[in-house]
């Protein structure tokens, strides 16, 4: 469940890489390069605000829509990822939790 993610969950994830994608042998493999927490408050004093910056290939590139994302650590996920745009390295994608 989405409200079990926590900034703490994906914060020694980073460096690993992430299945996007609802198929395991049809994924696009990302690898998470910033777990940040956010400032400010959400009506949720449980979990604070963070965020998720992926980078993956430059093509494809996803369009921002809901995701199945697969890592050993979480099993299967559902994110909502916006990409940022190309970077120097490939494809950005942000996810944010508040």
């Amino acid at each position: 469940m989405a409200e079990d993610l926590t900034h703490a969950t994906f914060r020694g994830l980073v460096g690993q890489t992430f299945l996007i994608g609802a198929e395991q042998s049809d994924s696009l493999p990302l690898v998470l390069i910033e777990a940040n927490l956010l400032h400010g408050r959400s009506g949720r004093t449980e979990r604070p605000p963070f965020s998720l910056v992926f980078r993956g290939p430059r093509d494809p590139w996803l369009p921002q829509r809901m995701y199945s994302v697969w890592h050993e650590a979480l099993q299967n996920a559902i994110l909502f990822l916006v990409p940022m745009g190309p970077g120097p390295e490939g494809m950005l994608y942000e996810a944010i939790f508040n």
